[in-house]
């Protein structure tokens, strides 16, 4: 069994974080379909935490790809927690001479440096630092800058009454003049019913829409739900209540 596909199946399970097994699925999916297609590209995530959702990018890896990781290291509750994310990385085996670990603020890092710090040919790239709006927008610009034709933007905590200013940064950069390219391909529903919000949003160029949800709906057309308009765009809503069914390729 390969790295990604134990992680994704079992090994999430000992890493300390909020990933949900339904955004997990669609990740992965995401995941296995750039791998299917060798669509290759650097990773990326902008507040990493334990490294729960940074160690199933990282797991993706191959040839001379490498994963960034973003983070302050400190929250009120966990003063310093540096130490665990890079032992979970060991634990899971992760090539950590192809991860660079950035302790700092993202809203630090200017846009023009981004390219620089990144890469310019991120695959997929997970935006969860800080949920002020000020600060997701920063953020989403950032993986804007960075991401590949056919890359991928992650945003967590989409609809949360928790960050309200997640989803008001999420529909100001969708329906900003300069990101016209960039739509919303997926959301992932978080626990339980569609009402109790949404995990994350999933973005990609225009371009890339049909391709990546032909892949989604091939691996997890038991969980899709609908076809919601969010900023004049058809998006998937998939909604895992019932579990998980992923359809796991091992070519």
């Amino acid at each position: 069994m390969q790295p990604l596909t134990a992680y994704c199946m079992r090994g999430h399970r000992q890493v300390e974080g909020w990933l949900q097994r339904g955004s997990l699925s669609i990740l992965w999916s995401l995941l296995e379909a750039q791998r299917l297609h060798a669509l290759a590209g650097d990773v990326a995530e902008i507040g990493v935490f334990h490294g729960k959702l940074f160690i199933a990018l990282a797991l993706s890896l191959t040839n001379e790809e490498r994963a960034v990781a973003v983070d302050l290291f400190e929250m009120k509750r966990a003063p310093d927690f540096e130490q665990e994310f890079r032992s979970n990385l060991e634990q899971f085996s992760v090539p950590m001479d192809r991860v660079d670990i950035r302790r700092c603020a993202s809203e630090m890092i200017a846009l023009s440096a981004a390219p620089e710090i990144f890469g310019s040919n991120v695959r997929l790239f997970s935006v969860d630092g800080s949920h002020e709006y000020a600060a997701v927008i920063h953020d989403l610009n950032l993986a804007r800058a960075c991401i590949s034709q056919v890359g991928i933007i992650a945003l967590d905590d989409l609809f949360s009454a928790w960050s309200p200013g997640v989803s008001e940064a999420a529909i100001d950069f969708l329906r900003h003049p300069d990101n016209r390219d960039i739509v919303p391909l997926a959301i992932s529903a978080a626990h339980g019913p569609l009402i109790t919000g949404a995990s994350k949003l999933f973005m990609v160029h225009a371009s890339q829409v049909d391709f990546y949800a032909s892949e989604l709906m091939r691996m997890n057309r038991q969980s899709f739900k609908t076809r919601a308009s969010f900023c004049g765009v058809k998006t998937l809503v998939f909604d895992f209540t019932n579990g998980v069914r992923k359809r796991i390729e091992f070519r």
